[in-house]
């Protein structure tokens, strides 16, 4: 946390000092006054290249000078006209029909390449409204305390990659979803008021397709018999129940194993590790032969509630003022005919859109306090059934470690194959010994294994991508939109930080079903003189190489959007160079005084109908 404090302040501290270097620039008020002065400033140059609809009339009534008086309107000489128009000892007519749009070369040999940073005051306008919320955000993301080197890469991993890190997110969320449905379903339901007998919702509801087929051979004593037991059930459930206390910390416990890496030095098969985690989850002390097992998951169940991170309410308050900033820029912006800055503001905005949506997730799939102690109570856990020192080795959840999967999916779905899953309450005691019983050999290739690449990954990537595109899509239109129209530097810098978040994320997920290796590894070797090089895609060694390419890119991706950010809050973008435009096809000229200009048009036309 000291690092992002000193990060901030030295971001400040620049910004302060890039505005007081403002007095010493040719400034942008200066290059205005320039050209009212000494151009006919309706910029004809803008009128040759652009404007179709331009009222010559009007222009040559203000004008009579430059004007043939024995030609008609459309027999004038138009380039005459517009040379003699742009030449300097002319004064500015009173009246404005339009911006003052200069050419770029034209501005360049008078002004400058630059006009000057923006003053102290629109740089803390919007430190105010921006910087300090979004840096409130990032310092509401799950850090890990006393770990300086850590905290470095994950700025860097959550920053710089969120569309990968948003996806093992989502991801996790799901798990704890099923889990949280599962865990549902083990505990008796309440009663409907004067229900006396269960009708099916509809004809495909899994939850009826026992009582549809008892009533079809004529039996109905096993759906009479569960209602009876339901009919049993309290109209107000009792949380300290013995049956829900336990199905809480079984599940509870599953999705924080989801959370930690998996050793790779157990000499287990991947079924048998299986088996193991559904013996130390859900089986009895009798059932699991092994005593004290239930006391000692109960207990670690207390333990990690306890250690779970805090501090949800500063988080939602971060939320809240990230929100009411944006609320507050796009008044400024669109309630009343902005600047530049303003439109720019509220670019700066959408471009850090994706950030509350990490936040937010993140307090669900919430991290401890102190991951090193849960993980040894796992590994405690874990020893009583198979005997082996490690099993967890450390934390890895919300997208700290590329390639994360997790046990939890394995499990669940173990889980979910069995059709007692709908009756209620569920006995998911004896459904995980039934699990633990068929061993589930030859599944390691499919949904039950940990090596499985589901296919509802490529939903979570299609929801990660939208999120942090969207966001990013939507500044870069403003900033694209704002004048000078065209591909200046704001909006190409936008569209690179798109490009190289999801260049990497694709990069990485691509890999994600190929680089994972199994649970017991082997030799790098020995996996290359059976498989070729197919076989060296999933040693360790690729992965290391890969892992440290990505992590370049992610340095690369948070660097330009760290200085986008910070010119944008300084005004180094107004370089002539970006301010006109020039990446694209479009643009090439510079706009002064944008807000006067077209708010007398905006009144006119409103006012007028047209």
């Amino acid at each position: 946390m000291k690092v992002l404090q000193r990060l901030c302040t030295i971001f400040c501290l620049l910004s302060l000092v890039f505005a007081q270097q403002d007095s010493l620039a040719f400034t942008d008020r200066d290059c205005t006054q320039y050209f009212r002065n000494v151009t006919y400033t309706d910029s004809p140059w803008l009128w040759r290249s652009y404007i179709t609809n331009f009222d010559y009339g009007r222009f040559f009534r203000l004008n009579p000078a430059l004007v043939d008086q024995n030609l008609p309107d459309d027999s004038q000489n138009i380039t005459r006209i517009l040379l003699e128009a742009s030449k300097t000892n002319r004064v500015r007519p009173t009246a404005i029909l339009y911006p003052l749009a200069v050419s770029y070369e034209n501005v360049v040999s008078v002004c400058g390449a630059t006009s000057g940073l923006y003053q102290w005051p629109l740089i803390s306008d919007t430190l105010t409204i921006w910087i300090l919320p979004l840096f409130g955000l990032i310092v509401s993301l799950p850090w890990e305390s006393n770990k300086r080197g850590h905290t470095i890469l994950m700025i860097f991993r959550w920053i710089g990659s969120p569309f990968a890190t948003l996806t093992y997110i989502f991801w996790n969320l799901r798990a704890i979803g099923r889990a949280a449905t599962l865990a549902d379903l083990g505990i008796p339901r309440r009663p409907r008021e004067n229900a006396t007998l269960a009708q099916p919702k509809e004809v495909g509801d899994e939850e009826n397709n026992i009582e549809l087929d008892g009533m079809a051979n004529g039996n109905q004593h096993s759906s009479e018999e569960h209602l009876d037991q339901i009919d049993r059930a309290p109209e107000d459930f009792d949380p300290e129940n013995e049956t829900f206390c336990s199905v809480r910390d079984s599940f509870g416990i599953l999705c924080v194993m989801n959370q930690y890496k998996l050793t790779s030095r157990l000499p287990i098969s991947e079924s048998t590790l299986r088996g193991n985690i559904l013996s130390a989850l859900f089986l009895d002390d009798d059932v699991a032969g092994k005593p004290g097992l239930v006391e000692w998951r109960t207990f670690v169940a207390v333990e990690i509630r306890r250690c779970r991170k805090r501090g949800v309410v500063p988080v939602l308050a971060s939320l809240g003022w990230y929100f009411f900033a944006l609320a507050i820029s796009m008044y400024k912006a669109f309630g009343d005919v902005g600047d530049n800055a303003t439109a720019h503001n509220l670019a700066l905005g959408l471009l850090m859109g994706w950030l509350p949506v990490l936040v937010a997730a993140a307090i669900i799939d919430r991290n401890s306090v102190d991951s090193e102690h849960v993980v040894k109570l796992l590994n405690k856990l874990m020893k009583m059934v198979h005997n082996h020192e490690t099993t967890f080795t450390k934390f890895v959840g919300q997208g700290r470690r590329r390639w994360h999967y997790g046990v939890a999916h394995p499990v669940l779905s173990m889980l979910e194959r069995y059709p007692e899953r709908l009756q209620r309450p569920v006995d998911w005691a004896r459904v995980a010994k039934g699990c633990v019983d068929d061993n589930w050999l030859g599944y390691e290739t499919r949904t039950f294994s940990i090596n499985y690449f589901n296919k509802w990954e490529f939903v979570h990537m299609i929801a990660a991508w939208l999120t942090l595109g969207m966001s990013v899509l939507g500044a870069w239109y403003i900033s694209y939109n704002t004048p000078t129209v065209g591909l200046g530097c704001r909006s190409f810098s936008y569209v690179m930080f798109l490009v190289f978040c999801t260049f990497t994320g694709l990069v990485e997920l691509a890999l994600y079903p190929t680089i994972y290796r199994p649970v017991r590894k082997k030799f790098t070797d020995d996996i290359i003189g059976e498989q070729g090089f197919r076989g060296y895609l999933r040693t360790k060694k690729f992965r290391g190489q890969m892992n440290g390419v990505l992590a370049g890119l992610d340095i690369i991706s948070t660097l330009i959007l760290f200085t986008t950010v910070f010119m944008q809050t300084t005004g180094s973008f107004q370089f002539f160079w970006c301010r006109a435009s020039l990446i694209g096809h479009r643009g090439g000229y510079i706009i002064f005084d944008t807000v006067r200009a077209f708010c007398g048009v905006a009144m006119l036309r409103w006012l007028g109908g047209d």
